[in-house]
């Protein structure tokens, strides 16, 4: 009986074991042989380690782990063994994305070593693929600690801000905060050493712990306390359902002051923006790098507007005549580098929060401050929007010619009744022929004139004069005595003389258009219209410039460098990079100018700094001329463009698209880039028809080339042409009979609408609205299409809301058009896009015929009954 028992217990105990190990298994979901055991004993005698190496849980950590290592630990080793890589300053960390770097000691003209980088306190990775090895960390080095806080006014709303730099060769800062109109905040940034005039005791201290942020119009400005890091914080006040969001930080990259150069950054608070040339309207995955000269054919806007994430808008003034660099980043955020002697930083927030909000407030202060320039009067009138007279939306033909023989004989073919006509408005009468800051200059006889002028008046043709602001100048010849006055002056090595530029191979001074009497009787030129009745002027070269470089310094900055290069890359699209001869490549860009502002005290100006002035100042002195002459400057409406592109004058005195193309695909797509991405501040723009005429460029005519770039130009606002007569030129009647037909059917298109487009200028008088906007200012928040698609979409653009235009730009027939959600019909009334709901891509065909253009369902269009051959006919100017 006792055995019996005694093997009960025994076959219970073994039980009890096996249930046990079959517990185990259940919860590790394997039976006990899969752990290597082979009895009960086994079992009993697995330690913890065991377990560490057998546990299938622990094993699928194990696996997870090693894949880990492998997928970045071994990267990050690799790549730190391959490039010589910072992880840290003692500011902060090094470890930032490519595509999120501020570029540190961009104003140095060669690529800094790593010396010259860590003792800058910056980051330094040594990678010849990336676009810089010095960067700045994050936090960056390049900051100030508030030193003390003044408050400007009773209500709070303005305060200076006095701050010290982390970094010895960094200079003191002040800052002044202050409210200038309804929605129009000022936050101006300078050294006060160069500035005193500009610094205030204020009405007291604000002490440490007191209010350190403004709210007004829906937005909060926000700054640090005594003795903190400096920085800006602008939030936008949210409302029930949205709560306040971020849409200004400068805490993103450095702020610095130093000798001749500041420089800030800021956040965007999505990466969607209009303005800044470089950009394609979105902070792409890339840095993106490009130095700037805010008066030149590819000058950079000192403005943008930006999408905000509750779909507001805001946009942002740099108020600067200095060139800049810009540095876009897909964090995204945005950094400005201003190059001068008394560089500033001087931003004008305008807060919206609509498109239309914020340029209104952008006119409202900028038509005060330009009309302000050049008067001693403190108030006056608000300058309205330019607009040309209805005759000056037609076509403008201008021909470099020497020989009147050949004038006379191009003429007379344009409007011989046996050939093709071609519809056209105004013939130039170049400044080669006549320049009229030199006394007797016309190679006319005053018989060849009088017949010229009689053969256009016959044909209801304007005269527009295409004048050069130069003077022929040979060194030891030409007599300055009398004029030197009123020259533009050059200051080197202690001397002052007029300053000598170069154009075509011809030396030529430079009259100061800031002269208070520069175009009056005392002036030492004939500038008067006896001979030549003219209706307008094309002001071309329209800034001082030297196209030899021989005699410039070695550039002292990256800037400069930029500026000296004699080629320049310009990325539009992927893959296809255009490389273009920059007239404006060989600046002397150390070179100061010394000339007489309208208060008659004589000032320094920088060379880059009088290019950015010249074109404006210049525009309003002819208009005040052809206005006086007219006796009635409110009726009298001119044709006055520049080739400047000044940001400001394209605004108020007109000015057409000053880029430099030359005469390929490539830059046919890059000059209406340039204008799709310029809309904001060159609402009568254009394109260089058929390209420009650069040095040592003869290319060979390409009929399908010149004819796409004339239904382009015929698009725009400005349709102008500057042609040749030669083996090189591209003027319509170099084409063949079958292509002047089709051209002739565009220019006619252009007539039907010019209604249409007057009534569109009219209305940007109004509301600031320009007439052609990108296709992301109507469409940025459908359906259908994702939003970055349509913000970079700068081969097709909208004319006014109702007209859709897809311009062929490309040596094909078809190309792919985005279509918005709605009804869309073609030019010939048959539906194109019929969705309502959704946006979307199709494939348009562009005949050689016809330009692609398509007409918005529900909108009103008026037009020309006819196509009339020019708008001489119908004209109201």
């Amino acid at each position: 009986m006792g055995k019996i028992v005694s093997k009960l217990k025994s076959r219970n105990s073994v039980n009890e074991d096996e249930r046990e190990i079959q517990k185990y298994a259940e919860e590790t979901e394997n039976r006990p042989y899969e752990f290597g055991l082979q009895n009960t004993d086994d079992l009993k005698k697995i330690t913890w380690y065991q377990r560490l190496i057998f546990d299938l849980r622990f094993r699928i950590a194990y696996a997870i782990i090693i894949a880990i290592i492998l997928g970045i630990g071994v990267p990050i080793a690799i790549h730190q063994l391959l490039y010589d890589h910072e992880d840290s300053t003692i500011y902060g960390s090094c470890l930032i994305k490519t595509e999120a770097r501020f570029q540190c000691l961009i104003n140095n003209a060669e690529i800094a070593n790593r010396r010259q980088c860590v003792d800058a306190n910056c980051c330094w990775e040594e990678n010849d693929e990336l676009p810089f090895k010095c960067y700045h960390s994050f936090p960056t080095a390049d900051q100030y600690r508030v030193l003390e806080i003044k408050q400007l006014s009773e209500n709070g709303d303005a305060v200076q801000i006095t701050a010290d730099p982390n970094q010895g060769w960094m200079t003191r800062l002040t800052i002044l905060i202050s409210w200038l109109d309804e929605g129009h905040l000022n936050l101006q940034m300078f050294n006060p050493a160069l500035y005193p005039e500009r610094v205030t005791s204020g009405l007291g201290d604000v002490l440490p712990g007191g209010p350190r942020s403004i709210e007004k119009d829906g937005l909060i400005i926000s700054y640090p306390d005594v003795g903190d890091y400096f920085f800006i914080q602008i939030e936008r006040v949210g409302d029930g359902w949205n709560r306040n969001e971020t849409i200004f930080d400068t805490r993103l990259g450095p702020i610095n002051s130093g000798n001749g150069f500041m420089a800030f950054t800021t956040t965007l608070s999505t990466p969607y923006f209009y303005g800044l040339t470089g950009g394609e309207g979105i902070a792409s995955k890339s840095t993106v790098t490009f130095g700037v000269m805010n008066g030149f054919e590819n000058a950079e806007t000192p403005f943008y507007m930006s999408l905000e994430n509750s779909n507001s808008w805001h946009g942002i003034l740099l108020e600067t005549t200095l060139p800049f660099v810009t540095q876009v980043l897909q964090a995204p955020g945005i950094g400005f580098h201003i190059e001068g002697p008394k560089a500033d930083i001087n931003l004008h927030f305008f807060n919206g929060p609509t498109t239309t909000g914020v340029l209104t407030q952008l006119h409202s202060y900028l038509s005060t401050r330009i009309g302000n320039e050049t008067t001693s009067t403190p108030e006056i009138a608000p300058l309205v929007p330019y607009i040309p007279p209805y005759w000056g939306l037609g076509l403008h033909l201008c021909r470099s010619m020497w020989d009147t023989a050949l004038v006379w004989e191009h003429i007379d073919e344009l409007n011989n009744a046996t050939l093709n006509k071609i519809p056209y408005d105004s013939d130039c009468i170049h400044g080669n022929l006549r320049n009229l800051l030199v006394k007797n200059s016309t190679i006319f006889s005053s018989e060849e004139l009088a017949d010229i002028v009689e053969m256009l008046n016959v044909t209801e043709k304007k005269i527009v004069l295409s004048q050069t602001f130069t003077i022929p100048f040979v060194e030891g010849v030409t007599d300055i005595s009398e004029i030197g006055e009123f020259l533009v002056m050059n200051r080197m090595n202690g001397s002052s003389h007029p300053f000598v530029g170069m154009i075509d191979n011809g030396t030529v001074v430079y009259p100061d258009v800031f002269h208070p009497t520069i175009f009056s009787d005392l002036a030492p030129w004939n500038f008067n219209f006896s001979d030549i009745p003219v209706s307008g002027f094309i002001l071309t070269d329209n800034f001082p410039r030297n196209e030899n470089s021989s005699s410039c310094q070695k550039p002292g900055s990256f800037l400069q460098k930029l500026l000296l290069s004699t080629n320049r890359s310009i990325q539009i699209e992927p893959n296809d990079a255009l490389k273009k001869i920059n007239p404006w490549g060989s600046i002397c860009p150390q070179i100061s100018h010394t000339v007489v502002q309208i208060n008659t005290s004589r000032v320094e100006k920088t060379h880059l700094e009088l290019h950015n002035s010249y074109g404006l100042q210049s525009s309003k002195k002819i208009r005040q001329v052809l206005h006086s002459l007219e006796g009635d400057a409110l009726s009298k409406r001119d044709l006055v463009l520049s080739t400047s592109s000044s940001w400001t004058e394209s605004l108020y005195y007109g000015a057409t698209n000053g880029m430099q193309a030359n005469f390929t695909w490539v830059a046919l797509r890059e000059s209406l880039a340039h204008v799709v991405r310029h809309f904001v501040l060159s609402p009568v723009t254009g394109t260089t028809i058929c390209g420009a005429f650069l040095p040592n460029e003869k290319p060979d005519f390409d009929n399908n080339l010149c004819l796409r770039w004339y239904q382009l130009g015929l698009l725009l606002p400005h349709a102008y042409h500057n042609y040749a007569k030669g083996n090189d030129s591209r003027g319509p009647l170099d084409f063949p009979k079958r292509y002047q037909n089709y051209l002739s059917e565009a220019i006619r298109q252009r007539y039907t609408y010019a209604p249409y487009y007057y009534t569109l200028l009219i209305n940007y008088q109004k509301t600031f609205v320009p007439m052609i906007l990108p296709m992301s200012y109507l469409f940025h928040n459908v359906s259908g299409v994702e939003r970055a698609t349509v913000f970079k979409l700068v081969d097709q653009f909208m004319i006014g809301e109702a007209i859709l235009a897809a311009p062929i730009v490309k040596p094909e027939l078809n190309r792919e058009s985005y279509f918005p959600p709605g009804i869309w019909y073609d030019a010939d009334g048959f539906m194109a896009w019929n969705d309502t709901g959704n946006g979307g891509f199709k494939t348009v065909t562009g005949y050689l015929v016809q330009t692609p253009l398509f007409l918005r369902g529900g909108y009103v269009i008026p037009t020309l009954k006819s196509k009339h051959q020019n708008l001489s006919e119908l004209s109201v100017g």
